[in-house]
């Protein structure tokens, strides 16, 4: 089998806001050359249990579709 490289999750902030990488393996690391389906979510600071989720999927690392956004 292949072994998966992973490197620190992205933490983002700016004034009081975090964004937090979210397309991590289990032990909340990033997999080095996955193809990184771009994983968002954005809650609601005044009420935790409103939430948005949404994402990019590419099934493979070669996409022409993977370009920032």
């Amino acid at each position: 089998p292949r072994k998966i490289e992973t490197s620190p999750r992205m933490v983002s902030r700016l004034g009081s806001f975090v964004s937090y990488q979210v397309n991590v393996d289990a032990s909340g690391n990033n997999i080095i050359g996955d193809a990184a389906n771009e994983c968002s979510i954005s809650v609601d600071p005044t009420n935790l249990s409103t939430m948005a989720i949404g994402w990019r999927q590419f099934d493979d690392v070669t996409s022409n579709f993977r370009q920032a956004g």
